[in-house]
């Protein structure tokens, strides 16, 4: 599989120079990413082991990771004024599944839906399908995964609407992982829901009553499930499907069998503690925005065989474990969470929705008589955000 061009995320001026030693400056050019490490040294081997197997989105996401801020990526120079003192900064690849670049990303998406909150309540909701339904999650990732999306989004904003609980269209912002703490396949979409919605016409925010979320769990998991298996219904009514090479639902007895027992399963909904306050509901969805498979900090240990990450299992009620693998394996897993070209893995839904996001926000913040908060880097380009966010320059980072 032919490598694609790769290009430079954003060139921007010099806006400031920070004068440092040499020695600081060779200190900041040595710091490493595990990650980055892993696949500098394994990629070449996977290549040639799965040859066939890697789909051109893993190709370009691994080439990205292994060149990220290297001389493959073309670089910035900077000249200190006073003593001529020159260096090269290499640009980083701008692949949303490199964990080099998030940071700043997921800062300028938390300032740009701070601006948007509303005063009431927030609640976090995690929607989660058997998982007998990995396979043919993983076989039809664009359409299963899309589907995910819709059935959790509607399920909320359906319910809510419902006069015995809201009775109001409520906000919803849905983020979609794929992966578990051990890095194995794990869909679930996660939810941020307002605890309040726009009602009547014309339209009027209203409130929840119940400091707690509105929905019982056992309704929100019948709906989720009757959502999510009629659109999987019509999809293999139209045979755009595509069915695990494990041949169990093949013929249609079988998918009618498979369908009866999704049906006789309790689907897993999680709902997290309330959200209220200075904008935390946000702040912690964000954790979860720009996130890759593992975070670089759960890396333990690696060399040309093997890493060591820790994880925590949940079946032991949260507690941290180390697991070891190959190296390829690690990698394999990585791969495994790599999202099909121009999937939008953050959704909006209710009164959130993007053709009517802004003009919604806008009433309510009218109607409640203020902004709770207003955009950091509003009119910044990303060079004064990142001076913004660490009061240095961007070639320094």
């Amino acid at each position: 599989m032919e490598s694609q061009a790769l290009s430079i995320l954003f060139e921007v001026p010099i806006m400031s120079i920070k004068i440092v030693s040499r020695e600081q400056a060779k200190a900041a050019n040595k710091k490493t990413h595990p990650i980055q490490k892993i696949f500098q040294l394994g990629w070449p081997q996977y290549q040639k082991d799965y040859a066939g197997h890697i789909t051109s989105e893993q190709y370009k996401a691994a080439d990205c990771i292994s060149k990220c801020r290297t001389e493959a990526m073309g670089y910035n120079k900077v000249e200190c004024p006073r003593c001529g003192y020159t260096e090269i900064h290499y640009n980083s690849c701008g692949n949303r599944n490199c964990p080099m670049d998030q940071y700043v990303n997921k800062e300028i998406w938390v300032d740009e839906r701070q601006s948007e909150l509303v005063d009431c309540s927030y609640f976090h909701v995690v929607f989660t399908a058997p998982c007998e339904l990995n396979p043919l999650i993983f076989a039809n990732k664009s359409l299963l995964y899309d589907l995910l999306h819709k059935a959790s989004g509607q399920t909320l904003v359906e319910l809510m609407q419902n006069k015995k609980f809201l009775g109001a269209t409520p906000g919803v912002i849905q983020v979609l992982h794929t992966w578990g703490n051990n890095m194995m396949f794990h869909p679930h979409i996660h939810c941020i829901v307002s605890g309040g919605g726009l009602k009547g016409k014309p339209k009027r925010f209203v409130k929840g009553k119940k400091k707690h979320f509105c929905l019982p769990v056992n309704v929100l998991k019948s709906k989720f499930r009757g959502k999510f298996m009629a659109g999987l219904q019509e999809l293999y009514d139209a045979g755009k499907l595509i069915m695990p090479g494990d041949d169990s639902i093949r013929t249609p007895q079988d998918w009618q069998a498979f369908k009866d027992s999704m049906y006789k399963k309790s689907w897993d909904i999680d709902i997290k503690e309330t959200l209220c306050g200075k904008g935390n509901a946000i702040q912690y969805l964000g954790r979860y925005v720009n996130r890759v498979a593992i975070s670089e900090g759960r890396i333990l240990s690696y060399d040309r065989e093997t890493v060591t990450f820790k994880a925590k299992d949940n079946k032991q009620g949260g507690k941290w474990v180390v697991i070891k693998v190959r190296l390829q394996e690690f990698i394999r897993r990585f791969l495994l969470h790599i999202l099909p070209k121009g999937f939008q893995k953050i959704r909006y839904y209710g009164y959130l929705s993007n053709s009517q996001r802004k003009k919604n926000v806008a009433r309510i913040q009218k109607q409640q008589k203020k902004q709770r908060f207003v955009s950091r880097f509003a009119g910044m380009g990303k060079s004064e955000i990142l001076l913004e966010l660490f009061s240095d320059d961007y070639h320094r980072r």
